[in-house]
Parts: structure tokens; sequence; C-alpha cells
């Protein structure tokens, strides 16, 4: 009885040691924290999950994945100089544009000409300097 006694104490003492270290060490003991409830979205992860208020420290119990979007309207987007063509959707539930899916369609790339010490694209009208770019136009083009 006696041996029994004192493993009982030990494994006490043992299960308890994490929570008086940490006591002792000024670290927070999460007394103060409690179990809450996030609700299912798309936008973030649910379920029950334990935070303490004093550090932040948060630890799910039963965490789960966010919820897939509720797409309502698509808008299919064209190739741009910069962008491949594809399908965004949005979302009735979060209110995000999230892309469908992916490219159909490669970049068209930009169509440089010459306007006096600048490149100009004819298709989209960026500008860039004539010395970032790697052709010679000191006599023309």
């Amino acid at each position: 009885m006696i041996k029994l006694t004192a493993v009982i104490i030990t494994a006490v003492l043992v299960m308890l040691t994490p929570v008086f270290a940490d006591a002792l060490d000024g670290e927070c003991t999460h007394e103060n924290g409690e179990v809450k409830t996030r609700e299912p979205t798309c936008a973030t992860y649910y379920g029950k999950y334990f935070e303490c208020p004093d550090c932040g420290f948060i630890e799910w119990i039963n965490g789960y994945g966010p919820l897939p979007h509720t797409f309502d309207e698509y808008y299919e987007r064209e190739a741009t100089c910069t962008e491949d063509a594809h399908v965004d959707a949005h979302c009735s539930v979060c209110d995000q544009i999230v892309l469908y899916s992916s490219s159909y369609g490669t970049a068209l790339g930009h169509l440089w000409t010459l306007n006096g010490e600048e490149l100009v694209c004819s298709r989209c009208g960026d500008t860039k300097p004539v010395s970032e770019c790697e052709h010679d136009y000191s006599e023309g083009y």
C-alpha cells in the first residue's frame, strides 16, 4: 500500500510540475483562459478552441478548415499584357473575389513602340525608358 501511494503522489507531482514551473518562471498559467466557439465560414477556421486573454495563447480543441466558397457570379478575365486569361468568382458568403479557374490563355506581352526617349506599349499604355530595353535604339528602329 505504501508503494502504491508513493507512485500516485509521484504521478500527481509529475503532472503538476509544468504548471508550477510556468508559475515560478513568470510565464502565463492560462488560468483566465476559456473555451470558445467560432462559427463556420469560408474565410476562417472554425470549431472549439481554448484562448487565454492574458497572453494570447490559442489551442484548437476540434478545429476544422474553412468551408468551401459559395459562388454567385463569375467574371471572365481576358489576357492582358502581363496576366493570363482566367475566370474569377464572387463568393456570396465572404464577399471576396477569388480565382475560380487557372489560366486558359497566356499573357499577350507588351507591344513596345519608340516614342522619343521612352517605349510605350500600344496595348496597355505602360511606359519605360529606352535605357531599360535590351535593344539598341540609338539609330532608330
